[in-house]
């Protein structure tokens, strides 16, 4: 039975439109779903002056192909920067279904928005989503004068699998996983209900296992796609304790920048970010920590429907704008 604190709204949404996700999952089912809740969910565009894209060349550092990244300019002139990795466990996600989230992002915080087009799976499983979402970050930042960013203010940010992502960048540009020098830092991590522990072992596993739009089944099933069993990394098969799955679970979490937490009260992944909030706050990481009451794992997607979701740009502006980022 779901909790009286579900809002009803989002009751609404589940009981119409968000059905249950259940096994067996079909990623082209997935995918084209994904797209087909867009117009319903989204509302009408917010305005910004414009939009516009670029490719980031390949890395052959990293073994990265041609990547499209979009870019949201909300006036001339503004100097903030957020590099936004979006969500969709490794699997769906493309720059049109969050195309409206990306505006009211850039619209609400005064800010030029990118989103990165990064490699899915399981065509492209782990590292090639963080290795794309890297090569694109540090494209932005070496060019930064070019978009008329100021580099001390750019962002990285990701909402659910993107949140891996990000935290994923944050680390390996710190210097934590590569072997070069470490590269330009972010400013600031925004996390929206991130993935943060590959073992799927927490509490809110239990509590929100179906019925609430994200399935503790769909997350294992994404996991499959992203880290398959037997996925080797050099040598070793890797591990789900590895710090690029699990980041709860890293020694190095002292290297983040300043980090915002947000987590939906009603989701699967609840524990793990309130978890990895309370690990930022043993590494003596700057960091804020945001539930959003009555609220299911996605809802940042739903402006249409939920209030919520409307007033979240707001909201992470205001801590940005508390760190004078």
């Amino acid at each position: 039975m779901r909790p009286t604190a579900l809002d009803p709204q989002i009751r609404q949404l589940l009981a119409t439109i968000l059905l249950p996700r259940r096994p067996p999952f079909d990623t082209t089912v997935l995918r084209s779903g994904h797209l087909a809740l867009q117009p319903v969910l989204d509302g009408e565009p917010v305005a910004v002056e414009s939009v516009d894209g670029f490719t980031v060349a390949p890395d052959p550092r990293r073994g990265t192909p041609r990547l499209a990244v979009r870019r949201y300019l909300p006036r001339r002139g503004c100097t903030r920067g957020i590099v936004w990795l979006h969500g969709g466990g490794w699997v769906v996600g493309t720059l049109d279904g969050y195309d409206s989230s990306a505006r009211a992002l850039a619209a609400a915080s005064d800010s030029q928005v990118f989103v990165v087009d990064y490699r899915l799976a399981p065509e492209s499983p782990y590292p090639a989503a963080l290795a794309d979402c890297t090569a694109a970050f540090e494209y932005i930042a070496a060019n930064a004068g070019l978009f008329g960013v100021d580099p001390a203010r750019l962002v990285i940010g990701g909402d659910s699998a993107g949140g891996l992502l990000g935290i994923g960048v944050s680390r390996w540009l710190a210097g934590a996983q590569m072997p070069e020098p470490p590269g330009p830092r972010p400013a600031a991590l925004v996390l929206v209900y991130p993935v943060t522990d590959a073992r799927m072992q927490h509490g809110s596993y239990r509590r929100f296992a179906d019925g609430y739009h994200l399935s503790a089944a769909q997350m294992a099933w994404f996991w499959q796609q992203f880290a398959p069993p037997g996925l080797a990394r050099g040598n070793e098969v890797l591990s789900l304790e590895h710090p690029d799955l699990s980041p709860l679970l890293a020694d190095d979490l002292g290297n983040l920048p300043p980090t915002l937490v947000v987590t939906a009260e009603c989701d699967v992944l609840h524990d793990e970010g309130l978890a990895f909030a309370n690990a930022l706050n043993l590494a003596g990481v700057e960091h804020e920590y945001l539930e959003v009451p009555a609220m299911i794992h996605g809802f940042m997607r739903f402006r249409a429907a939920v209030r919520q979701a409307r007033e979240l740009p707001a909201q992470i502006t205001e801590q940005l704008d508390r760190w004078k980022i």
